[in-house]
């Protein structure tokens, strides 16, 4: 069973990556699919580790923008501090995905 999750600081972050005028057209597309699904109910958890997924290449390639990059791939592939509960569910949870 999926942790509850406030969904409001995982859409402000989407949000905010899309409005950005730094963020790709592709990443853009990703994240607003994101947001849709969000949403529409879907748990947050599966959706930012799809999401994250689908960045991956973005990454090893150094083609990802720079917002995309510091406000969510970083957050979410680092450790986060203790207080930081969303993003450690984020991280944990991608780890024990295998993606």
């Amino acid at each position: 069973m999926q942790p509850a999750i406030d969904i409001k600081e995982p859409l402000e972050v989407l949000y905010n990556l899309i409005l950005n005028p730094e963020v790709t057209q592709e990443e853009r597309d990703l994240l607003v699919n994101a947001k849709n699904k969000i949403e529409h109910g879907d748990d947050v958890l599966p959706v930012f580790n799809l999401l994250l997924g689908y960045l991956r290449p973005y990454a090893i390639k150094r083609i990802m923008s720079k917002p995309v990059a510091e406000e969510l791939y970083l957050k979410a592939m680092t450790r986060p501090a203790n207080d930081q509960k969303f993003w450690s569910l984020v991280y944990l949870g991608f780890l024990a995905s295998g993606k």
